[in-house]
């Protein structure tokens, strides 16, 4: 799987609701922005988030 490089810190926009219930019923859009994110996040590749890569992706 190829790893997506995220800035130090994750931007949030504020988005209306609206944009959030299209993207979310957009099930394939939803799915590979959310496995980019969790790949981007998991540094170890171990698939899972520990505090310490939450905080890092995050903080």
């Amino acid at each position: 799987m190829e790893r997506v490089e995220l800035p130090r810190r994750i931007r949030i926009a504020i988005l209306n609701e609206s944009t959030v219930t299209n993207f979310i019923k957009d099930v394939e859009s939803f799915k590979k922005g959310i496995t980019k994110c969790f790949e981007a996040l998991d540094i170890d590749d171990d698939s899972m988030l520990s505090q310490e890569e939450l905080c890092n992706g995050f903080g």
